[in-house]
């Protein structure tokens, strides 16, 4: 796996939590129902500053959970708790570093788009891999959950995904696409419509228990939905993927 990294400068913009009461409600209601006993075991995969587990341990006071992230700079922040392991590592080192722990849930919120590499080719085989590895990790009952902003095309569905590796991945573009306010300007990002991730999940051996975008519509500026039909973007939304093996 061949992947691109993001500055600390880049990275001090992750330091946040992006859990709003509908996302994080989504989550809880697919917990609620499929681990109604509130124990579980859970993965959080580029978990980074911790505050999502934090909350997730909170709520459940009998789950535990690895926390799993290759940013120095992000696990740094992370406070202590006797049920969360910390781990730094990156994806592609999972399998070595987890050494067969098998969990109930693991959690993948806004990673995937950021797996990329020098090519559009490699950055979806990465994807695939690290999809493929977080599945070989679950235990029988085991759910993935995944969240990531969904990019569907006006015609063609499959072209934003494509288009924004491209423009966003560009180092001469770099200036002009930081300004309009991507902080991975010159790495890249690789978003999906619905329909990809769904072909995705489904190659690796997963099917979707439950697809659901979330309803607030996001606020964007007239000059970026200029840009978003230019980019061929019907629309922007967060959708969280409830994922089981089968």
């Amino acid at each position: 796996m061949e992947l691109k990294q993001l500055s600390d400068e880049q990275l001090s913009e992750f330091d946040t939590d992006d859990m709003f009461v509908e996302r994080w409600n989504l989550i809880t209601q697919c917990i609620d129902r499929d681990f109604p006993d509130g124990k579980f075991c859970f993965l959080d995969l580029g978990g980074g500053n911790g505050i999502f587990t934090d909350r997730l341990l909170y709520r459940y006071p009998e789950a535990r959970a690895v926390v799993l992230d290759n940013s120095e700079l992000l696990i740094r922040r992370n406070k202590p708790n006797p049920r969360k392991t910390i781990l730094l590592a990156s994806v592609e080192d999972m399998e070595a570093k987890l050494a067969g722990q098998q969990f109930d849930i693991v959690f993948m919120n806004w990673l995937l788009h950021h797996l990329v590499a020098d090519s559009y080719a490699q950055t979806r085989e990465n994807v695939r891999s690290a999809v493929g590895l977080a599945r070989r990790h679950l235990t029988p009952k085991g759910r993935v959950s995944v969240f990531e902003n969904l990019c569907d095309g006006i015609l063609l569905d499959g072209l934003p995904s494509y288009l924004i590796f491209y423009i966003s991945s560009s180092r001469w573009l770099a200036p002009l696409t930081k300004k309009l306010g991507a902080n991975t300007a010159g790495v890249g990002v690789c978003y999906r419509s619905e329909r990809q991730w769904l072909a995705l999940f489904s190659s690796v051996g997963l099917r979707a228990v439950s697809s659901q975008a979330e309803k607030e519509p996001w606020y964007i500026p007239t000059f970026k939905k200029v840009l978003l039909y230019v980019l061929h973007i019907r629309d922007l939304k967060a959708n969280l993927f409830w994922l089981k093996a089968g």
